[in-house]
C-alpha cells in the first residue's frame, strides 16, 4: 500500500495491442487515401465553395501515412531480426 501511495500514477499490466504501430499506420493511410479519392472526385464542388484545400490536406496525410507505414514496417523488421536481439538481463 505504501508503494501505491508513493506513486501518483500506476500503470496497468496490459499488453500493447500493436506495439510496432504497423496496423495503425496502414489503417490511417487507407482512410486518408480513401478521403483523397472522395475529395478528388468532388473537387469541382469543393473548389466552387473555396474548400479545395481539403484535397491537399488529404494528399499530405496519405503521403505522410505511406512514409510512416514504411518506417513502422522497417522498425518491426529490426525488432524481430535475430541479429538485433538484445540479451535479456536476469535479476
Amino acid at each position: 500500500m505504501d508503494e501505491l501511495q508513493h506513486h501518483a500514477l500506476v500503470q496497468a499490466p496490459v499488453d500493447p495491442v500493436d506495439e510496432d504501430g504497423v496496423a495503425a499506420a496502414f489503417v490511417g493511410t487507407a482512410v486518408s487515401a480513401l478521403a483523397t479519392v472522395v475529395l478528388w472526385w468532388q473537387y469541382a464542388w469543393l473548389d466552387a465553395r473555396g474548400q479545395g484545400w481539403w484535397l491537399w490536406v488529404a494528399l499530405t496525410a496519405t503521403g505522410s501515412g505511406v512514409l510512416f507505414s514504411a518506417y513502422a514496417r522497417w522498425r518491426k523488421r529490426q525488432r524481430l531480426s535475430p541479429a538485433t536481439q538484445r540479451p535479456s538481463v536476469e535479476e
